[in-house]
């Protein structure tokens, strides 16, 4: 217990932080945090020296702990959003329903203009949420082209994308 408590006391912060980083929100932070540490004191038989540093050992549980938190977050979202604009039959209801899927086409389309490699590199990035390493590492690619790819992609698609919406007449809201 006693090294437990040393443990946490030196990398609890280290953990918060990078567990921020993937999600963006205080309270979801904590709550990783809290997961790691107590999957640590369950799983400590198990960590293997020869295997990784006790660092890495931590960090690999909190960014593994951290995108699954995300990912289910960004389901509920996705859930809720769909329950949203499925509750009524009213105009407002259906004119908001064709307006997001008339979005999601616009992107579907642009997307599908992007060579290969770049579409393959997007949807890693946001779709699988993989960090740039992850990616580079998955497709056998230098970091930097993975970054650089990444870039020309994300200009291209936004400019792709705000021509469809001038022509036709849609107000471009992409950043």
């Amino acid at each position: 217990e006693d090294a437990m408590r040393t443990f946490y006391k030196q990398t609890v912060k280290l953990v918060y932080g990078m567990a921020m980083r993937v999600i963006s929100n205080t309270h979801e932070a904590e709550e990783v945090a809290l997961e790691v540490f107590m999957q640590v004191w369950r799983n400590a038989s198990n960590y293997n020296p020869e295997l990784s540093e006790p660092l890495t050992w931590l960090l690999m549980i909190t960014k593994r702990r951290a995108f699954d938190r995300k990912r289910s977050i960004s389901r509920k979202l996705i859930t809720d959003e769909t329950f949203d604009e499925n509750l009524a039959g009213t105009e407002d209801n259906a004119e908001i329903a064709y307006g997001a899927e008339q979005k999601r086409e616009i992107v579907r389309n642009a997307l599908g203009l992007l060579s290969q490699k770049q579409r393959r590199v997007i949807e890693l990035s946001y779709y699988h949420q993989m960090s740039h390493g992850e990616i580079a590492e998955s497709l056998d690619m230098p970091l930097w082209s993975v970054k650089s790819t990444i870039r020309v992609a994300m200009v291209k698609l936004r400019n792709i994308i705000k021509k469809t919406e001038r022509k036709h007449g849609h107000e471009s809201k992409v950043h």
